[in-house]
């Protein structure tokens, strides 16, 4: 059973904007969409499983095509132009890709857990097939790092 891709989430989504009126025709669309006649419930269960986990889990490094990937190991070290492109894409959800393109990049060196990512050369199309759950995942990430500065900067305002 293949995994739930970035590109599919862009055509649930087109669906669901599609039949936002007719829950019926929208899960017939869903169903045609994708081939999903022949699964049985456990199967298609397992297909939506991204959407509907209560907690995805932030996979720091994944191999995708061969190619291993690695999140910016160091947050303090980001360039403006990486800063400038995630605050432009982080808000529209037809470039996920191209969002997570920024953030994980090839490893270009590695030392037992430690690794480098390869320089920033702007975003791309190649993780359209990358499994949705990464970016879930990230999202938590980034949701649990934003509630730990809030309570820190809390902390230090006391």
């Amino acid at each position: 059973m293949r995994k739930m891709t970035i590109k599919d989430s862009y055509a649930i989504k087109k669906i669901a904007e599609t039949h936002e009126n007719n829950e019926l025709e929208a899960n017939r669309a869903f169903i045609k969409q994708f081939n999903l006649e022949h699964l049985t419930l456990d199967e298609l269960e397992a297909f939506l499983k991204p959407y509907n986990e209560q907690v995805p889990v932030f996979t720091q490094r994944f191999i995708h095509k061969g190619t291993e990937y690695g999140f910016i190991p160091n947050l303090d070290d980001i360039t403006a132009g990486e800063w400038i492109d995630i605050e432009n894409l982080q808000n529209d959800e037809t470039l996920i890709h191209e969002l997570m393109s920024i953030l994980y990049r090839p490893i270009s060196g590695k030392f037992r857990k430690l690794y480098h990512i390869e320089k920033y050369e702007g975003s791309n199309d190649h993780f359209l097939d990358l499994p949705y759950e990464y970016y879930l995942g990230m999202l938590v990430f980034f949701y649990h790092l934003n509630n730990e500065l809030l309570s820190s900067l809390n902390m230090s305002i006391k």
